[in-house]
């Protein structure tokens, strides 16, 4: 898990994208956690070096090519490794490689990059959840038929898996493109 404070260039980013967006539909929030949302998108895509896309099946264009939509939650607390990240039953047909989780405070202050894993290793791993449980340890209402995995998991993933694969990739194709002849 990485921290972030939050710039102002970071948030007026987001504002703008968030007032082009409007509310998405079937939105949990009704549209509410759009500045959040992209405010998290913003700080995975200057975290990763990502290019930031912005489709409905992915949100950035990582370095190597492979595409991760970013799952955002508004927080007031810092994140415990033993709270879970969550995708919307509604959201597992978005194609897209990974999925990338972000907490950001609600007063736009600070950011956290809790990981990124592989979109099928989520949906196999994940525990599903419907609409209306109750966590036993939390007291948490599920608001919508979700998947979850504990932040602990997507941490380990993405430094077991994710962080020297792109790093991999990116090294590969520069190599590819410096040994390349060019044509005058």
């Amino acid at each position: 898990m990485q921290e972030v404070e939050i710039s102002l260039t970071q948030i007026d980013e987001a504002r703008k994208k968030a007032a082009a967006m409007g509310t998405l539909n079937n939105s949990i929030t009704g549209g509410g956690g759009n500045l959040i949302g992209f405010v998290g998108e913003v700080i995975a895509a200057d975290l990763l070096k990502a290019e930031w896309a912005n489709t409905y099946d992915y949100d950035i264009i990582l370095r190597n090519g492979e595409t991760a939509d970013v799952k955002t939650v508004g927080t007031t607390v810092t994140p415990d490794s033993s709270y879970n990240c969550t995708v919307s039953n509604y959201n597992i047909r978005q194609e897209c490689d990974y999925y990338c989780f972000m907490r950001v405070t609600r007063d736009l202050t600070k950011g956290w990059f809790l990981g990124i894993v592989d979109k099928s290793v989520f949906l196999q791993e994940a525990i599903f959840k419907k609409k209306g449980d109750v966590e036993e340890d939390t007291g948490f209402i599920t608001r919508s038929d979700c998947y979850t995995l504990p932040i602990s998991f997507i941490e380990k993933y993405y430094e077991d898996n994710v962080k020297d694969k792109i790093k991999r990739k990116r090294q590969a194709k520069r190599k590819q493109l410096a040994s390349s002849p060019t044509s005058i």
